[in-house]
């Protein structure tokens, strides 16, 4: 028997066969795992993740462990996702004291491998020392869950909530898809069979509710749509039904509800009750409400939480640029986007007070007061200037 992190390893495999399976529109995606060298105390094991997909150029060598990097822009939009499922796994594999590596041909796959110490407490009698090192097939140990090799799709403009919502869906054994608007999923719908789709519902251009509504009359009519929104009560939840939608989840999303509504729906049960998340006004008040970071730490792990931290300050710094163009242009549909996108992703990672700063953005750019709106980006940024210093400590603490 061998002894190891067998949460960060979970993590680790289920982002590179995500990765696998959204850049390989047919073919296949094998998983492997051998030993490579090892004594009674200590071995080394390499996991190893190929498949026939599109491939990567090698020019994008040195960049694919790089944050929101892939090989091809283009990919982005039609596969979903930024990229950071790669950058996770350099940064799990790093924590376990391993290396990753990986070999491309353009056209025709890729093959990943990592390669992680392990210690053995128990030598196992029955166990050929040369069938260790020949290759054989990973079973991993089933989730918990009952979300398993179940096919998601995430569709929501913020890169942060999109993550955040992913990484707990595949913290359960889900295969997750990535889209960041509405044109991106229903192409990804036309691509892929899945078995349910979370929906954000404020998305530029095309947003939730007119998707859901194109993708019902696409055919998709027994696809289990769940909303995600800010709305919540009895009435929401009418409301979505009659448009469509078969559930619906207010932000900031808790793994718990998500999960438990997910199951339901893709297993056909009863749709749980959920409890009422309206923050007491104690909460709503403080800059940084750390119980809600740790909180998220503990559905998606500490390690990931520092990803996700960063992605958001990310995000936010350009939300923050695009406010200011916006501004500068009298773009009031580009203010209104990206307050309510600042908005909703602020909330997620507990900076209440910014997330009531872009709230009062977003309905001030429907008024078209300029002088109004100019005293709201100025509050918008001085709270930014306090909100996500907090960030950057409680990430480093």
């Amino acid at each position: 028997m061998i002894s190891g992190d067998e949460s960060r390893l979970r993590q680790m495999l289920l982002n590179l066969i995500s990765n696998a399976m959204k850049f390989t529109p047919q073919g296949h995606v094998h998983v492997l795992v051998k030993r490579l060298a090892g004594d009674d105390g200590f071995c080394i094991l390499r996991f190893e993740v190929s498949d026939s997909g599109i491939g990567i150029t090698p020019a994008f060598r040195e960049q694919i462990f790089s944050k929101f990097s892939q090989a091809d822009p283009a990919n982005s939009r039609r596969h979903g996702g930024s990229g950071l499922g790669l950058a996770i796994v350099k940064g799990l594999v790093e924590l376990m004291g391993g290396s990753v590596d990986f070999e491309s041909t353009l056209g025709k796959g890729s093959r990943f491998w990592c390669d992680l110490p392990f210690l053995v407490t128990q030598e196992n009698p029955d166990t050929n020392s040369e069938q260790d090192k020949t290759d054989s097939e990973f079973i991993g140990k089933p989730s918990s869950s009952d979300l398993a090799q179940a096919k998601i799709l995430v569709v929501d403009d913020s890169a942060a909530n999109r993550l955040v919502t992913s990484e707990m869906l595949r913290r359960s054994g889900a295969i997750v898809l990535e889209a960041n608007s509405g044109p991106d999923a229903l192409k990804q719908l036309d691509a892929e069979t899945i078995d349910l789709v979370l929906m954000d519902i404020s998305m530029p251009g095309m947003d939730g509710i007119e998707t859901t509504e194109t993708l019902r009359k696409r055919g998709h009519r027994i696809l289990p749509v769940i909303a995600l929104t800010a709305q919540a009560g009895t009435e929401a939840k009418s409301q979505f039904q009659a448009l469509g939608f078969d559930a619906f989840l207010p932000k900031p999303i808790h793994r718990e509800a998500l999960v438990a509504t997910v199951e339901a729906l893709i297993r056909g049960r009863r749709l749980p009750t959920l409890p009422q998340q309206s923050p007491g006004e104690e909460t709503m008040v403080e800059a940084l409400d750390q119980a809600a970071l740790n909180r998220m730490g503990a559905e998606v792990g500490s390690d990931l939480l520092q990803h996700l931290i960063n992605t958001f300050i990310d995000e936010a710094g350009q939300r923050r640029s695009a406010i200011a163009k916006a501004a500068e242009q009298r773009d009031y549909d580009s203010l209104q986007i990206n307050a309510h996108a600042l908005k909703s992703a602020a909330s997620t990672f507990g900076a209440n007070r910014l997330s009531a700063e872009a709230a009062a953005l977003e309905h001030l750019s429907r008024t078209c007061d300029m002088p109004a709106i100019n005293k709201a980006i100025a509050l918008l940024q001085k709270e930014m200037d306090n909100a996500l210093p907090q960030l950057q400590a409680y990430r480093a603490a």
